[in-house]
């Protein structure tokens, strides 16, 4: 008698809500790039990236010319703009959250029928479930079978590798390493009104100094110390002094948060002493815009350094040594890489996405021989 054949299950839809920076766009993560790039090669024709809007409309644009296009066409993986998301693209698909969502996709997700739902960020102060289109994404997540991905366990960071030997390789490894980490250092997300505390206050990161300071908090009490040595006692200060244009700056740029967004009074010293930092290496008030507010990762202009700068301060804009990779590792991890190996995983996926790349342009250049 025979046998009857094997039936094998349809492949799974993936799709991942994503916002990848691209130049010229004032927000974004690069680190989502990594993460779309490793979905991409491991879910191929499955993958669908859903790239959320942005207030500017030109995000979705911007990314597929920087990498959509070619992920396209190396992998058959498919890009849409989030307004054109439907339910039915995401019945019996596993869902990724990456990026904080429209109350209409909330909605969306609320209707359909998902296999698995993974979110990265597990609270309301997650970057993703701020505001209130974020807590009705929360609660709407809560109800699905989510898993919800805590910055503490996808807290990864990949050393600095220069061995991309492609054109879209080697653009992945500068939106990595080089230009978003310049533009996100000077580049303030002081705009950004609901990031402002999280990024900028003592407490803005579980109750910790939040990213966008921590790093600058040591000499930021040394050059206190040694300001408030030739104070008297009672002039004693913890704001250092800053330049009169990046301090109306500064005030202006958080003034347009009132009554929208509370600002944690610590975020605004904060971001006062990081600027007098900046002062330090490089001529900051040169890049404040022409509205008199601070620049943003899009707006930034080149920085102009200083011809002399104090070691202790020069040594903390070296060029960037590592980058985080907090989206990377939370797909990886729902995709079942161990935790120990997602450092690992991540250079992998760099060094296997360039060598696709070199084949893929080698095999563009034979075509266009043979034609």
């Amino acid at each position: 008698m025979d046998t009857l054949p094997t039936l094998m299950p349809p492949p799974v839809k993936r799709v991942m809500f994503t916002d990848p920076y691209a130049p010229k766009q004032k927000t974004g993560d690069a680190d989502d790039l990594l993460a779309v790039v490793f979905a991409a090669m491991t879910y191929t024709t499955c993958f669908i990236g859903v790239i959320a809007d942005d207030a500017s409309g030109r995000r979705y644009t911007a990314f597929m010319k920087l990498l959509g296009n070619q992920l396209a066409s190396m992998y058959g993986s498919s890009f849409i703009r989030e307004k054109d998301l439907s339910p039915e693209l995401m019945d019996g698909s596993v869902i990724y959250v990456h990026a904080p969502l429209t109350s209409r996709s909330a909605e969306l997700i609320n209707k359909c029928s998902p296999l698995q739902v993974f979110a990265q960020g597990d609270n309301l102060n997650a970057v993703n479930f701020k505001g209130k289109a974020g807590t009705e994404t929360f609660d709407i997540l809560q109800k699905k079978c989510v898993k919800f991905f805590s910055s503490e366990e996808t807290r990864k960071t990949i050393p600095i590798m220069d061995m991309c030997r492609s054109k879209t390789g080697r653009l992945l490894w500068d939106m990595l390493f080089q230009v978003f980490s310049d533009k996100k250092t000077f580049g303030s997300a002081a705009k950004l009104g609901f990031l402002v505390t999280r990024l900028y206050s003592d407490t803005g990161f579980n109750g910790k100094p939040g990213s966008g300071i921590s790093g600058f908090l040591p000499i930021i009490g040394i050059l206190l110390r040694e300001h408030n040595k030739v104070l008297s006692e009672e002039d004693q200060t913890d704001i250092l002094p800053l330049h009169p244009t990046v301090l109306g700056a500064l005030l202006k740029t958080l003034h347009a948060h009132e009554g929208k967004f509370p600002i944690c009074p610590t975020a605004q010293r904060n971001l006062n002493n990081l600027f007098a930092v900046y002062m330090h290496y490089c001529h900051y008030d040169m890049c404040v815009l022409s509205d008199g507010t601070l620049p943003d990762m899009a707006s930034i202009t080149k920085i102009v350094k200083k011809p002399a700068c104090r070691p202790d301060v020069a040594v903390l804009f070296q060029y960037t040594q590592s980058t985080p990779v907090f989206d990377f590792a939370s797909i990886a991890l729902a995709h079942g890489v161990s935790p120990g190996a997602i450092i690992q995983k991540a250079i992998e996926t760099i060094i296997e996405f360039d060598n696709d790349c070199c084949q893929f342009e080698e095999h563009q250049s034979g075509a266009m021989k043979s034609c």
